[in-house]
């Protein structure tokens, strides 16, 4: 039977059932997936040798190799295929792309834990295209992904095209649930949000109070007005 953390048949056990080990987190096992088990020809695909090297290091130490993508905690995959996957999940907070070192470093540190993601400075402007008409529903996606990837709106970021561009990018995967976004272009995404903020700030703030982002920063943008430069004004 295929193990999965989204509704597996494990049993909600007592002190004694928990698992032990360094791969664990909240009281469970953290999850893998080996990137190649399913696309064995893709980039960044881990060799079989290897694989079969990372699911006995991850047993041992607590954690669970997961036969799915859609299921793990964290995605181990080479050098290659790191960064795309990492674009794919960059709005997620609650799933990791990591290479299959990160299995090594967790042990040696003695715990499960990724890096803070680092803020940076924020720039770029895209020529703006023909919209569609808006519905509630889209509104409320809106907030939700602004809330999500934009929760200080001090950071600044919120008006700037790069990260629209990249949300409508995510509608092409299927198994994210961004296929909303492939209802309007990037910029209109963008003009949505800017010749309504009065109306929508308050809904992202309420979002934000009831899912604060998380302290390592996962499924926030990456990039700070406030680590700007002096003198230099970003959004």
């Amino acid at each position: 039977m295929a193990i999965s953390r989204h509704g597996s048949s494990e049993r909600q056990g007592d002190e004694a059932d928990k698992p032990q080990g360094v791969l664990t987190t909240n009281g469970r096992a953290v999850f893998f997936y080996l990137y190649g088990t399913n696309e064995p020809e893709a980039p960044g695909a881990i060799e079989e040798d290897e694989r079969e090297e990372l699911k006995e290091e991850i047993r041992q130490n607590g954690g669970v190799v997961c036969d799915k993508e859609h299921d793990a905690d964290t995605i181990l995959v080479g050098e290659i295929g790191l960064e795309p996957l990492k674009e794919k999940y960059e709005y997620s907070r609650d799933k990791y792309v990591e290479p299959p070192e990160f299995v090594q470093t967790c042990i040696a540190q003695g715990a499960y834990r990724h890096q803070q993601i680092p803020k940076r400075p924020i720039g770029g402007r895209h020529p703006g295209r023909s919209r569609t008409e808006f519905t509630p529903e889209d509104d409320m996606h809106l907030c939700y992904w602004i809330a999500t990837a934009f929760p200080e709106i001090e950071a600044g970021g919120r008006l700037g095209i790069k990260p629209y561009l990249r949300l409508v990018e995510k509608a092409q995967h299927g198994d994210l649930d961004f296929q909303w976004a492939a209802r309007h272009p990037a910029d209109s995404w963008r003009e949505r949000y800017k010749k309504n903020q009065e109306r929508l700030n308050p809904i992202i703030e309420r979002l934000v109070e009831e899912n604060p982002p998380p302290e390592d920063g996962k499924g926030v943008w990456p990039y700070d007005r406030r680590m700007a430069g002096r003198g230099r004004i970003c959004r």
